[in-house]
């Protein structure tokens, strides 16, 4: 049955005569319905108040600002707008949003060294999320013929780095910037990297120029907040 729709109900005249002709509906599951209708209206004005929240601070270790639907590279989804933070559900992860579609050798260490925290301590189900924003792409679903041969362009270029960096827990993916406004992208920042858990962000980092040092910090907090052996 189709999601957002009412069971139908048969006959919804059904009604059983009780103490001083007080008549009850026996059909209940209609009232189920409704409940549950109401519950997704209440949850979705909730979501929306959190998507709208783009005053929160930078360093803001607080819930998730919201859902966000890449277009995958890579992965299981790979071909498709998907939202992988839904996926993952409660479990461990790391966004690296990256701008442009050359990473550099520090941002091919950063996620090489995750990749290897979450094969290390499988038990944790710690995946990686690398998102690289493109200025070109204005509106992922826009539907423009240009804009979808600049991201067939670019998962062309990126989907072997994967391959070549054997990044067997990290899933490559395309956005553009202003599907993210909840997330806080420093107009200057060339990698931001959020480690959260339960849907909660644990650290932030964000780098105009990522260098060696970064990345160890940034490996560290990982192991130390995020895998299964955390202290």
């Amino acid at each position: 049955m189709p999601y957002g729709r009412h069971a139908d109900v048969a006959d919804d005249k059904a009604l059983v005569p009780v103490l001083g002709g007080i008549e009850i509906n026996m059909r209940f599951t209609w009232c189920i319905s409704l409940l549950v209708s109401s519950l997704v209206v209440s949850l979705s004005l909730i979501s929306a108040h959190r998507l709208a929240a783009e005053d929160k601070k930078s360093d803001d270790k607080g819930d998730l600002p919201g859902p966000f639907h890449p277009y995958n590279i890579t992965g299981e989804y790979q071909g498709k707008f998907h939202c992988l933070v839904c996926d993952h559900g409660l479990f461990p992860g790391a966004l690296v949003f990256v701008r442009g579609a050359d990473p550099s050798k520090e941002v091919q260490s950063l996620l090489t060294g995750l990749n290897e925290i979450a094969k290390k301590d499988e038990k944790a189900r710690f995946e990686v999320f690398a998102i690289f924003l493109d200025s070109e792409l204005t509106n992922s679903l826009t539907g423009d013929n240009k804009i979808d041969d600049r991201r067939d362009e670019l998962a062309d270029k990126l989907r072997p780095l994967q391959k070549q960096l054997g990044l067997d827990h990290a899933v490559f993916a395309l956005e553009a910037e202003k599907n993210l406004k909840g997330f806080i992208l420093g107009e200057k920042d060339a990698v931001t990297v959020i480690l959260y858990s339960k849907v909660k962000i644990v650290d932030r980092f964000a780098f105009e120029k990522l260098d060696a040092k970064d990345v160890d910090a940034i490996l560290a907090a990982a192991r130390e907040k995020l895998t299964s052996k955390k202290k």
